[in-house]
This record gives structure tokens, sequence and C-alpha cells, in this order.
């Protein structure tokens, strides 16, 4: 029989009494026998512990004899999930329920646990109800040996929502690229019909205005002795109008072809290109003063051809916007906190921070074309050939103090100072 002792520090341990009575000398004696049964006791709880787990568990649990493959216990979930009783599936084996396996290829599928190669299964199939409907399923297998034997032990995952999440993110997908297809024709017409006006632009308008200026000209040269001071002066006016157009129509071709064609991506020499530039606005005004600095080692990886529009831009404006200093002083350099950022610092006039929004625009300007001449064009030009390149640029300046344009190339190394309008897209 079963009681329990107490231990002399209070704590009670159950025990297992047996005895029996023998004979010796014909005299009688009882012989006693305790066994101390805590591990049986907490074996039987852990026992029961775990079958109310499985009764009780909404999930899908599965142990089943490692010999005859027949269930052993299975959970609440899975005999909901399955519409069989418990007494039905204690008949049947996990080959009953998956369809996609016959009694061999479970078997052969068993092999590296029973071998002990592999410590866990994982794989994908399907299970079928009692009303013959099938589910996909994820089943994580385990072989455990107990005292009583080898079992399987499985847990199963329902993947009936995440295919249904699958299949919907494919059909997503799918109508994504398709429109993306669509929204690329309409791009590609967009840019037919874009080719078709810059050409338009270059050939037609040009032409005109050609005829505005000359015509002017020879009215200057020709009759200048009938025309007054004022009739000479709206002649010129015409005149600059007409330069001014044809600069503008530059301009925008020059803008309209950065986002054309493909990128020829190749290491570049910037320190070559910005002697090269700076060369040519020296010859067009060989009377300024101007302090030009270079770094060594400029090299980036870009189109040659945009990153020459590029210096273009940013050094003719430095050259434009130092044209009250003497001397002027344009630096052209990597920074050495962050090699992958360039600038272009110069000592000109400047700009109000306020208002550096408004740089990258196209047509936007922050001085009056009276004192710096030019179409607004520049920059937006600048802003589109660093975005192609998968950089950023933004501007530093202060009024009367001059002005720094920071840029980067084909790099996310650059991040200019938060807040800072001047980096937003246009």
């Amino acid at each position: 029989y079963q009681k329990e002792y107490r231990h002399k520090d209070g704590h009670r341990v159950p025990v297992r009494l047996s005895g029996r009575i023998i004979e010796r000398d014909g005299q009688r004696y009882i012989w006693s026998a305790v066994e101390d049964i805590s591990s049986v006791r907490q074996a039987e709880t852990l026992e029961r512990r775990l079958r109310s787990i499985l009764e009780h568990s909404f999930d899908e649990i599965y142990i089943f004899d490692a010999a005859s493959l027949h269930f052993i216990q299975v959970s609440r979930g899975a005999l909901e999930n399955l519409g069989y009783g418990m007494e039905a599936m204690k008949r049947m084996t996990p080959v009953d329920i998956k369809p996609d396996y016959s009694w061999e290829s479970f078997n052969a599928l068993l092999e590296p646990l029973l071998r002990g190669e592999q410590s866990q299964l994982v794989f994908q199939t399907r299970h079928r109800r009692r009303d013959g409907s099938d589910y996909p399923v994820e089943v994580r297998l385990q072989l455990s040996d107990e005292s009583e034997g080898k079992v399987f032990f499985a847990i199963i995952i329902d993947l009936t929502e995440r295919k249904r999440a699958e299949a919907a993110l494919i059909e997503h997908r799918d109508h994504l690229e398709d429109m993306v297809q669509r929204r690329t024709a309409q791009l590609q017409a967009s840019n037919a019909e874009l080719e078709a006006f810059s050409y338009s632009v270059s050939h037609d308008l040009r032409a005109p205005l050609r005829a505005i200026d000359g015509f002017s000209l020879a009215l200057m040269e020709d009759y200048c002795e009938q025309l007054d001071e004022t009739a000479l002066d709206y002649l010129q006016r015409v005149r600059g109008g007409a330069q001014r157009m044809g600069m503008l129509i530059d301009d925008m071709l020059q803008l309209s072809r950065v986002n054309r064609g493909e990128l020829k991506l190749e290491t570049v020499d910037l320190g070559a290109i910005a002697e090269s530039v700076m060369a040519e606005l020296r010859a067009g005004e060989p009377g300024r003063e101007v302090e030009f600095t270079v770094g060594k080692d400029l090299l980036a990886t870009g189109d040659p051809r945009l990153l020459r529009v590029l210096l273009d831009n940013l050094l003719g404006n430095a050259w434009k916007f130092t044209a009250q200093e003497a001397p002027s002083r344009i630096t052209f350099d990597r920074r050495e906190d962050d090699p992958g950022v360039f600038y272009i610092e110069d000592n000109g006039v400047g700009f109000d921070m306020r208002h550096a929004g408004k740089l990258f625009g196209a047509f936007q300007r922050l001085h009056r074309s009276s004192e710096f001449p030019g179409t607004g064009v520049g920059l937006a030009t600048v802003q589109r050939i660093v975005h192609r390149h998968g950089g950023r640029i933004w501007a530093e300046a202060r009024e009367g103090e001059g002005a720094t344009f920071h840029f980067s190339l084909l790099a996310e190394t650059a991040r200019p100072p938060a807040g800072n309008p001047a980096d937003k897209e246009t």
C-alpha cells in the first residue's frame, strides 16, 4: 500500500510499503520494505498534465508509435480540424491523413530520424479531413525514446491563411507588373512626344530667333544714322531678348536630355574636368583675378558627359557669383570627414538659407537677372544629374560670405543637415 512519510524537516515523501510473513526456526517474522515513489508520482503527474494539454490544445499535435505508426494521442485542435474522434484516430496512422504519401514513402521520410541522422524533420504537405477536403500544413517532426518505446511527436502548422496571403500577394504582384508595363508604355510615349517637342524647339524656334536678332543688328548697323538713341536702345533690347530666349532654349534642351539615354558609367577624373572648365572660364574673361584650388585624386564613377555638364554649371555659378570679389576664390575638393562627398566652395555673394528650397527648381532665381545673368535652369539640371547617379546634393551659404555646394555620386554616404530645405526633391 502507499502512504506518506514525514521527514524531520517537515516535508512529506510518498512511499510504497510492502511486507510478508517469514517463518524461520519455528518463529514467524514480518519482513517489510519501503520504496520512495516521488519520481513515479512526478512522472504520473507530468503524464496527466501532458494528456490534459493535448485534450484542451487548439493546436494540432500528434503522438504516434514509431513501429506501427498508429496514433497514440492527438490534440483537441487536430480532432476538430480533421473531424474524427479520438477512438477513430487511434486506429489510424499519418498515412491515412496525408494524401501525398504512401506507406513506403512516409517510412522512407522517417528514416533519417530513426537512424539518428537528423534531430528534426520540417516539411510541407497536405492533410485530408474526414469530409474529403484538404488543407496545406507544415509538419515539425521529432523522435522521442520513451521507457515504453520510441514515439514520434509532431506539431502541425495550418498554412491555409499563409497560402491565401501568398496567392493574394502573387495576384497583386502580377497586377503591379501589368500596371508598371502600362505606365512604362505611357512613359515611352511621353518621351517620344518630348523628343518631338525638343526637335521642334531646337530647329523651328531657333530660326525665327536668329532672324529677329539678325535683322535687329542689320537695322542698327545700316540705319544707325537715321535712328535716334531711343530707337537704337529698343533694337538692342530686342536683340538681348532674342539672345536670352536662345540661351533659355539651350538650357531647357539640356535639362530634358539629362533624364534620357543610358548612363555610361566609368571612372572619371573630376579634377581634370574642373581644370578644363576653369580654363574655358578664364579664356572668356582673361582680366579676372581668380584663385582656383582643386584637390588631388578626385576620382568618381559616373557618366563623363553628364558630369561635365554638372561641373560646367556648378563652377560656372561660382565664377559668376564671385565676380564682385577681388580676388575671387573657388575651391573644388572632397570632404575629409566623408570622402564620398565632393564640394565646390566660393567667396561670392552667397544667399539667404531661408530661400534654399528654391535653389534646385527650374526657373528659380535668388538674385535679380540685372545683377547676375542666367536662366535659373542650371541647378535643376545639376540636381537631376546627381539623382541619376544615385547621389544627393545640398548647399550651405550666408549672404555676403559665399556658398558651398555638396554632392555625392553612386552612394548614400552623403547626408545633408537635418531639415535642410535645399535637399527636397523637385
